[in-house]
């Protein structure tokens, strides 16, 4: 009987005091431990959710440089020159081929001048199109919309469209704007068979293959309003392009793109100055198809 009692006394002398350490632990304050562990996981629940949005978000896909989506990107480029020349920059020509009136060809003026400045408005609309606007200011003090246009940024399959005013796809040099130029003028093959570059209203759809070699495909269906086509008043479009351009790297320095294009437009009443058998100035034109093959390749 005394052990039994013993035992009996043993046994209360711990599990009440377990029972009430434990009635104590579930009534005290957590311990920092197990703050820090809660943030940490509704930290962690945060961030999942906020990728969950990120990837439920339309892709930007737009070629174009990203912008901030309440601030329009803005650049101001202003460009000048000399230029000395042998010979009277008035008096020039590409020996057999005519270039259409008002066509600003050749080297420009004598002495220090003004080059083609622009300034740049660029921004994201909304997650679904990005707008920009560049209006150029030539250096007979005229100023121009060089290009304003809508292009979309989120359909799938590498596919894009833009609408508007914009230089066109075609060739290698073609849309890229004068101040990127690797050289003062444009090549001469632009300046004779583009009028130095093609640029028109028109809309244009393009594609970028998903591979690891770059390929691009587009097409382009316009007014056709510059050279070589002519600004007609008429319904419907006036010229169409399509290009390819495949590309890639050789190599950790060195890298290729070839391109094939083709232009198609129709001019009407195309004026173009030139010279009779007798030296005096006449003015000729043109109304037809004019189609031009452009093949280039760069390393």
């Amino acid at each position: 009987m005394l052990y039994r009692n013993l035992i009996i006394a043993v046994a209360c002398a711990i599990v009440i005091p377990a029972t009430a350490l434990a009635a104590t632990a579930d009534n005290a304050a957590p311990s920092p431990e197990a703050d820090t562990r809660k943030n940490n996981e509704q930290r962690l629940r945060a961030l999942e959710e906020r990728i969950k949005q990120l990837e439920s978000a339309p892709p930007a896909t737009s070629p174009a440089p990203a912008a901030n989506s309440f601030n329009p990107a803005i650049s101001l480029i202003l460009s000048g020159l000399y230029a000395n020349l042998s010979q009277d920059p008035a008096n020039y020509r590409i020996t057999g081929f005519p270039v259409a009136s008002g066509v600003d060809v050749g080297p420009g003026t004598r002495g220090f001048g003004l080059a083609e400045s622009e300034l740049g408005i660029y921004a994201n609309v909304d997650p679904y199109f990005y707008g920009g606007l560049n209006y150029s200011m030539h250096p007979d003090n005229t100023a121009s919309v060089e290009e304003a246009f809508v292009q979309t940024t989120a359909l799938s399959g590498g596919t894009s469209i833009k609408v508007g005013r914009f230089f066109s796809g075609i060739g290698y040099l073609n849309g890229q704007h004068a101040h990127a130029w690797d050289f003062v003028d444009a090549p001469l093959a632009y300046q004779a068979f583009l009028g130095t570059q093609f640029g028109d209203d028109a809309v244009q759809a393009k594609w970028l293959a998903p591979t690891d070699t770059f390929l691009e495909l587009g097409a382009e269906l316009g007014r056709g309003r510059p050279f070589p086509g002519s600004d007609r008043d008429k319904n419907g479009s006036g010229a169409g392009t399509v290009f390819a351009h495949i590309g890639g790297d050789a190599g950790v320095s060195s890298s290729w793109r070839a391109g094939l294009s083709l232009l198609d437009t129709s001019p009407q009443n195309r004026q173009f100055s030139d010279s009779n058998i007798g030296g005096n100035p006449v003015t000729n034109s043109f109304s037809g198809n004019s189609r031009l093959w452009i093949a280039d390749f760069v390393w």
